[in-house]
């Protein structure tokens, strides 16, 4: 899956997974937010968070952690993720091990994360 199927005030369209920045579940529905907006999609966040170079941040929130400006420690064993559309999330305890892990998780995730910065 390299697109998924979002609909906003202009109606349905196809959106990249790549250019998606982050998702925010609340009672039924997921939003999207990209650099060209946001949009609501059927998907469920669980379905999302278990797509390559997404993780989960919270109970209602998911990453694309190639699109992570900064990250900075806090307070209360939290992270907090400034992302490169100015939206700052936070890491809540519950996941900040299985975040580490995923940085930690292997040569090719870590590179790819170095290497979205450098270039």
């Amino acid at each position: 899956m390299t697109v998924i199927e979002a609909r906003n005030h202009r109606g349905k369209q196809e959106v990249l997974l790549s250019s998606v920045i982050s998702c925010k579940g609340n009672d039924d529905s997921v939003v999207i937010y990209t650099n060209e907006g946001e949009f609501s999609i059927n998907n469920k966040l669980y379905e999302i968070d278990e797509l390559e170079r997404f993780i989960r941040i919270s109970k209602s929130c998911v990453v694309n952690i190639t699109k992570i400006k900064d990250a900075s420690p806090i307070f209360n064993s939290r992270i907090r993720l400034k992302l490169i559309n100015g939206d700052v999330e936070y890491v809540n305890r519950t996941y900040l091990k299985a975040f580490k892990d995923y940085l930690k998780g292997g040569v090719v995730k870590w590179l790819e994360f170095i290497w979205y910065w450098v270039y």
